[in-house]
C-alpha cells in the first residue's frame, strides 16, 4: 500500500501524513504545465456594469466566487522508486518523465491518482510538466514514505 496524500494545485501543497510524520511541503510546477482543470480557472473577463471601490486587505488576492473554492484536494498514492519501477516507466515510453529520470540519481517517488501518474523529487527543478519539485525537506518526505508503504503493504496501483 503507498502514502496517501493531498495535492492542491491552486496553492501547490503536499499534504499528508507517513510513518507517524505530518507534511505541509510546497511544490513547484514546470512553467509550462498544465495545473487548473477545464473550469476552474477563469479564462476570460469583461465588465459588464459599475464597478465601485470596496474595503480590502493586502490577502484579497483569490478572487473566488464564495460557492467554488477552487480546484479540488487531489489524492495521490507516493511510493518511492525502485531500479525495476524506473525501467518500468522508461519501458512505457513516458517521455516527459524519462528525461527526469535519466538526469537524476537520488531518490524519485512516483505520485499516481485518476488522472495518471507524476514523479516527485527534490532540487533542482526539472522541466518536466509531469513532475513535482518539492522545495524543502524532500529526504524526510522520502524516508517516511519507505517507511509508511514497508509498514503496510499491499498491491501496488498501475
Amino acid at each position: 500500500m503507498s502514502a496517501i496524500f493531498s495535492y492542491e494545485p491552486r496553492t501547490g501543497r503536499l499534504l499528508g501524513s507517513a510513518a507517524g510524520h505530518y507534511f505541509c511541503l510546497l511544490t513547484q510546477r514546470a512553467p509550462g504545465a498544465v495545473t487548473q482543470r477545464e473550469g476552474d480557472a477563469v479564462t476570460n473577463w469583461t465588465k459588464n456594469g459599475e464597478v465601485r471601490r470596496g474595503k480590502w486587505t493586502p490577502w484579497d488576492v483569490s478572487f473566488e466566487m464564495p460557492s467554488h473554492h477552487g480546484p479540488a484536494l487531489r489524492s495521490l498514492h507516493l511510493s518511492v522508486l525502485t531500479e525495476v519501477d524506473r525501467l518500468h516507466i522508461a519501458a512505457r515510453s513516458m517521455h516527459a518523465m524519462n528525461d527526469c529520470l535519466r538526469a537524476r540519481q537520488g531518490a524519485i517517488m512516483l505520485a499516481e491518482d485518476d488522472e495518471g501518474a507524476h514523479l516527485v523529487h527534490g532540487w533542482p527543478p526539472c522541466r518536466s510538466s509531469r513532475c513535482l519539485v518539492v522545495l524543502h525537506c524532500f529526504p524526510e518526505l522520502v524516508q517516511a514514505v519507505t517507511l509508511e508503504n514497508a509498514s503496510h503493504p499491499g498491491p501496488r496501483r498501475s
